[in-house]
């Protein structure tokens, strides 16, 4: 039986998770608040409660709101008050009321698009859907088509890049699942593009299996993708071009102001010694990352056995790190096929002779591989896995770091004082 632990959206507190999607989104929604103050705009919020619940079935979502004329709703909190409690805990608010009661409820948290959740008002009459907050990083455009569809409304679309049907780098980012490497250079590129230049595009997924399915184009077949976000605008070129590089690592010699758009599709598998702590536990990943390269937001979950599942360093380390976590049996663990570092000693403390590589290729998926072997230090195993959706294992894929083991550490060394990492 699996058992895991996760975080949940824009919160710090651990809840359980059924399972990590290994297609996750870097701003999907989990849950939608609506909010309403008038007898229409109640209706109107319920009407889009019952069509969003058809049409995004995994999404959760919340109604709210305070109104004289609506029963059961006299004395509930004031809208401030509701914004207040969900802020940071929603993915996206709409509000069924003027803009201007919008705007006055979500002042004082407002923080930066990367962070704020999306926001959407909608008149009581349902004529528009407008996005106020975070229209591309948070999804707030995507929404008001998905609601405007919905309601027969007409989504106001007020973003510059959207305007001028030019491509915009976290509308891509955000629909194809890849996380922003630096704000300033996107802002950057934003700025060239709405001045009337053109950017260009390297991806180092292209052609090659070791990166998301989604991703995993030809030129010509990205340049086709790349252009549904704003024909004519961005073209894919070298890498020695690159005003945008798709990439789970950094590449040798890449273009100083280059922006990396970064797939989440790696996994961490831990073994620990017990009273390990989370910083420690951190220090070895990094360590591993850094050695060969690769971004750390490339990682969307952790893995180990068990075993490990009340271990408070590692747990803090996921939390820290803000990610999921799984464990997952001994029994699962000696059920995944691949060429692993045993060790007898940990076989005989744990029933499987390697945890970290073995976790990091479960939590991969079917598909999925090694793609960093066995890392140790200071009483921690890590590893890191790739997961490749609608394709070989890693170490099939032939690219020249499909797998990346540690040569000064391939050799498993039995542990001191029977304490060492699993």
């Amino acid at each position: 039986m699996i058992e895991t632990q996760g975080l949940t959206k824009k919160t710090e507190n651990f809840t359980a998770v059924d399972h990590i999607d290994l297609t996750i989104e870097t701003a999907g929604w989990m849950r939608i608040v609506m909010m309403a103050c008038t007898a229409r705009g109640f209706e109107a919020m319920r009407r889009c409660e019952k069509r969003l619940k058809e049409i995004l079935p995994a999404v959760e979502i919340l109604t709210f709101g305070r109104c004289s004329h609506v029963s059961g709703f006299e004395d509930k909190p004031k809208l401030s008050e509701l914004t207040a409690e969900w802020f940071e805990r929603a993915d996206a608010l709409v509000f069924f009321t003027a803009a201007g009661i919008a705007v006055r409820c979500i002042a004082p948290f407002v923080s930066d698009k990367f962070h704020d959740p999306a926001v959407l008002v909608v008149d009581e009459n349902t004529r528009y859907v407008i996005p106020l907050l975070s229209g591309h990083a948070g999804g707030a455009n995507r929404l008001a088509g998905i609601i405007a569809k919905a309601l027969d409304s007409q989504p106001v679309i007020t973003t510059a890049t959207d305007g001028r049907g030019l491509f915009a780098v976290d509308v891509f980012a955000v629909e194809n699942g890849l996380v922003i490497s630096d704000r300033t250079k996107a802002k950057r590129i934003a700025s060239r593009l709405l001045a009337g230049e053109e950017a260009a595009v390297f991806s180092d997924c292209a052609d090659r299996a070791d990166c998301a399915g989604g991703l995993r184009l030809s030129d010509s077949s990205l340049q086709k993708r790349l252009d549904r976000y704003g024909k004519g605008t961005v073209q894919v070129a070298d890498r020695a071009g690159a005003d945008i590089i798709l990439s789970f690592r950094h590449l040798p010699e890449d273009p100083a102001d280059a922006l990396y758009l970064i797939p989440r599709i790696l996994t961490l598998g831990i073994g620990c010694r017990k009273g390990i702590t989370g910083g420690r536990i951190s220090d070895a990943v990094l360590e591993m990352l850094e050695k060969n390269g690769i971004f750390r937001q490339a990682v969307f979950g952790i893995a180990s056995i068990d075993l490990k599942k009340n271990e408070a360093g590692l747990l803090t380390f996921a939390k820290e790190w803000q990610l999921p976590i799984i464990f997952y049996t001994a029994d699962e663990l000696r059920a995944v096929s691949g060429d692993f570092v045993p060790s007898s000693f940990v076989e005989s403390v744990t029933g499987v002779d390697n945890v970290c590589e073995r976790s990091a290729v479960l939590l991969a998926g079917k598909n999925g591989g090694l793609l960093i072997g066995k890392h140790r230090k200071e009483g921690v195993t890590a590893a890191a896995g790739i997961s490749i959706p609608g394709s070989g294992q890693a170490g099939e894929c032939g690219h020249e770091s499909a797998k990346i083991q540690d040569q000064d550490q391939a050799g498993e060394q039995e542990p001191d004082n029977h304490r060492a990492g699993l």
